[in-house]
């Protein structure tokens, strides 16, 4: 498991890939990735980037829109799903 630095410039990567439209470069922790343009397909695009970037099985109960809110949200659905 990466460290918290690392994890969430990881974690920032993948939302500035699965948000294409939206300018990230000063993205923190606790922005709305839906108001800076995550869509629908952008939200499929994230949840298996992130699924793949840290080895995890994301189970449906937590395939929420919540968990894929910011950085932060991801962060800790990544945390739990990592023990």
């Amino acid at each position: 498991m990466l460290d918290r630095p690392n994890l969430t410039n990881r974690i920032v990567e993948i939302a500035r890939e699965a948000t294409e439209s939206a300018p990230m470069a000063l993205l923190g922790p606790d922005d709305d990735l839906r108001r800076l343009g995550l869509t629908s397909m952008g939200m499929v695009k994230l949840m298996m980037a992130v699924e793949a970037a840290f080895n995890i099985s994301i189970p449906d109960e937590e395939l929420l829109p919540d968990n894929f809110r910011s950085v932060r949200a991801i962060e800790a659905l990544v945390a739990r799903l990592s023990r």
